[in-house]
Formats: C-alpha cells, sequence, structure tokens
C-alpha cells in the first residue's frame, strides 16, 4: 500500500528567495510611499492656504460693503469676526481682546479660521500677539497639519518644520495680510 499522505512544504532556499523578494519589493516602494505622505501634506497646506487666501478676500468685500469706512476701524465685527484695518484677526478674540470675548466668541477659534470654516481638529495652530512685518505691527497665526506636530506647539517649533502657512493680519496699516505657504520640509 502506498502512502497518500506525503509532507509537502517550502525549501529553506525557497524561503530566503521569498524573503528576498520582498525585501527587495518594501526598498522600492517605501521611498515611493514616504514620498506620496509628503506629498499629501503639502496638498493639504497649498488647500488650506488658498481657503485662507479666498476668505481674506470675501471678508475683506464684506467688510467694505457693510460699513461706511469699509470696516477699516481696529474691533470692527461682522458675523462674529472680529477684523483690524478691514482684514479678519490672525488671532481669536480672546488674546488679546478679552473684552470681546464675554458672550461673543467663547470658541478660542482664530478669526481668519472661522472665516475658512475647515475641520480644525486635523490642524495645529499657534498664535504671535506683537509680531512684525517689516517696521509695522501684526498678529501672527501659524499653522500646520496635526500630524506634522500636536497640540500645543508654539510658533517657533511650526516655523521649524518647514511645513506650515503663517498669516499675519496688520493692526496699524491698511494693507491686505501676509499670507505664507511653506512645504520644503513636508
Amino acid at each position: 500500500m502506498k502512502n497518500t499522505y506525503q509532507l509537502k512544504g517550502f525549501t529553506l532556499i525557497e524561503l530566503v528567495i521569498v524573503i528576498v523578494i520582498l525585501g527587495i519589493l518594501s526598498a522600492v516602494a517605501l521611498p515611493k510611499f514616504i514620498d506620496i505622505q509628503s506629498e499629501a501634506k503639502a496638498s493639504a497646506l497649498a488647500a488650506m492656504s488658498a481657503a485662507t487666501k479666498e476668505a481674506v478676500s470675501l471678508q475683506h468685500s464684506i467688510a467694505v460693503v457693510n460699513e461706511a469706512d469699509g470696516g477699516l476701524e481696529n474691533g470692527y465685527i461682522s458675523d462674529g469676526i472680529l477684523f483690524d484695518q478691514g482684514y479678519p484677526v490672525a488671532l481669536d478674540f480672546d488674546v488679546p481682546f478679552g473684552s470681546f470675548n464675554q458672550d461673543n466668541d467663547p470658541d478660542s477659534i482664530p478669526e481668519i479660521l472661522e472665516a475658512v470654516n475647515f475641520n480644525l481638529k486635523e490642524w495645529t495652530t499657534a498664535k504671535v500677539i506683537n509680531g512684525s512685518e517689516g517696521s509695522d505691527v501684526t498678529r501672527e497665526l501659524y499653522i500646520t497639519r496635526s500630524d506634522v506636530l500636536a497640540d500645543g506647539a508654539s510658533a517657533s517649533d511650526i516655523t521649524a518644520t518647514n511645513c506650515y502657512i503663517s498669516y499675519d493680519s496688520y493692526l496699524l496699516i491698511q494693507e491686505p495680510p501676509v499670507i505664507r505657504l511653506v512645504t520644503t520640509g513636508c
């Protein structure tokens, strides 16, 4: 009688060949995967930057139409968004405008981000109250993805990533905010 049960398996050489092939495939695919992640982060920042620019333009138009002086005085409020010089402020009402926060704006979201209306859980932000653009005083907001830095990061932490957006709104001069997109570190 013949034994119908024969043990079959892989030889050691076959297993080594499969492991080598998998190693070669992962060495080729891994850099492409990492590059795709980098491109995705940069694309998300570019989308946020474009949305911010559009929100600035729209909100400025609203201020010009609704106010005799074009909403150019500091402290103008429209739809719960605080303006300086006719543009949404980079900060929230809490900082440094504590008197505005009592009943008007309890969410602590920077004014420009209220205008952009993005899902802010995906973003990390940091504020600078008295920054400068040239010789002028600015209110600054630094934005990066939360998968780049966790919440609670400082402005210098965010800029060190070279993967961020900055929004500098002027306090004293009537100029559009400066919006920078930096993606060299994404």
